[in-house]
């Protein structure tokens, strides 16, 4: 039961489709990355770091769930 808990808040961080930290997650870089496309040059760098995290974050999740 644990292990079902903890890997369905682990897909929630992650971002999986359908689970509700995905949509969090698709509006805050898909409204970063438009910023940048229309006309916030300044906004490149934390769009790409927000990309490497996100990425991190997906990583380290799965990797913490199929340790325990």
């Amino acid at each position: 039961v644990t292990a079902i808990a903890m890997m369905f808040g682990s897909m929630s961080i992650i971002g999986i489709p359908l689970i509700g930290g995905f949509w969090s997650k698709e509006v805050i870089i898909s409204k970063t990355w438009y910023a940048y496309f229309h006309g916030g040059e300044a906004l490149l760098g934390p769009a790409i770091l927000l990309l490497a995290t996100a990425g991190m974050t997906g990583f380290y999740m799965s990797r913490m769930w199929f340790m325990t």
